[in-house]
């Protein structure tokens, strides 16, 4: 695990979004119309997904749901799941909430921990980056819906710089059963070696996807 440096603050400082740029793949025809759509059972990385503005259900076509999830502990023989030719490792645990993160010039990785109201600080080797061409986005997970979604980070199709509106299940492997959850994926960046650091505010840990 990595060492932490002081730096303790009483409120967030940075904020970053949850996308980040990373090289395209070869992968075969995404799942379109309805077969698109699926709940976490149906997710696994490396599958493609295209869902168009008409392939969307109507507004109040399904009744509300509440169906919060129950955070337990990740089992230890339980890792995130990535695509083939992907690794993905341990970065950092016994954090508080991680939520957002943000790579400085130098090196230096500050990670907004909700819980105690601070920001942690730590550092990854220097290198040059592999992610270029494509978007990432956590998903934090579904509460409100009968069906558990999300708890995944998924990849952006771009092209010239647009998204296509296909995306890739990049990372999943965070629902355990239908009522309990370990991680819910919330920041990504890129660190200076080019790994993908992904928070996960569930058992509080940071994850450390290599190609």
């Amino acid at each position: 695990m990595r060492q932490f440096r002081n730096c303790v603050t009483n409120a967030c400082l940075f904020v970053v979004t949850t996308a980040c740029v990373v090289p395209a793949l070869a992968q075969s025809e995404p799942l379109k119309g309805a077969a698109a759509f699926g709940d976490w059972h149906a997710d696994r990385s490396g599958v493609s997904r295209l869902i168009r503005p008409e392939d969307l259900p109507k507004p109040g076509a399904t009744p509300s749901s509440a169906k919060f999830p129950q955070i337990v502990r990740r089992p230890l023989s339980l890792f995130p799941q990535v695509p083939a030719g992907f690794t993905i490792e341990l970065f950092a645990d016994g954090l508080s909430g991680p939520r957002q993160m943000r790579v400085a010039p130098h090196g230096d990785i500050f990670i907004s921990e909700t819980g105690p109201g601070r920001i942690r600080v730590l550092r990854a080797a220097d290198g040059s980056s592999e992610y270029s061409g494509d978007g990432f986005a956590a998903e934090h997970g579904s509460w409100n819906r009968s069906k558990r979604s999300g708890y995944k980070v998924i990849r952006i199709r771009l092209k010239d710089g647009v998204p296509t509106g296909e995306y890739e299940d990049f990372v999943t492997g965070f629902v355990v059963s239908d009522s309990e959850v370990w991680g819910r994926p919330v920041g990504v960046a890129v660190a200076h070696d080019g790994a993908l650091l992904i928070s996960e505010d569930g058992n509080g840990t940071i994850w450390r996807v290599t190609h």
